[in-house]
């Protein structure tokens, strides 16, 4: 018998394949609110996205594999890395980094800081003076 993907009882479960899939919900969700008008996902959903991710790394290390083979691949997809960022926005990877741990860039999920290209954008938008 397969486990199913959601029980409740006092609390809500899911599997790991449907938090993936939350998680790549609230990212698309992200992205059509900045395409929309720029506004940025609710503290919520991120607040929700970023749990979900840590339990997806949990899962990963308790399953003895990385959290790329448990993480859908479109999840990723979505993301960079503070490195791929910092040379998006020509700044050092170093700045990004302090900008991801004081809430104005990326998400963190497991031991990792992931950032949408609309956050990016953002970013450069509200952060950067032109002409750097």
């Amino acid at each position: 018998m397969v486990a199913p993907d959601i029980s409740y009882g006092e609390y809500i479960s899911v599997s790991v394949g449907a938090a993936v899939t939350m998680i790549e919900v609230i990212t698309v969700v992200e992205k059509l609110l900045g395409r929309q008008n720029g506004q940025l996902l609710p503290a919520n959903l991120r607040d929700m996205r970023e749990e979900l991710g840590e339990c997806v790394a949990r899962a990963a290390a308790n399953a003895g594999v990385s959290t790329k083979a448990v993480s859908a691949e479109s999840v990723l997809a979505f993301s960079r890395s503070p490195a791929a960022a910092a040379k998006a926005l020509g700044i050092k990877a170093a700045s990004v980094r302090w900008a991801c741990r004081n809430g104005k860039l990326g998400t963190r999920v497991g031991d990792r800081w992931l950032i949408t290209d609309d956050e990016i954008e953002h970013y450069r938008r509200t952060h950067l003076r032109s002409g750097d």
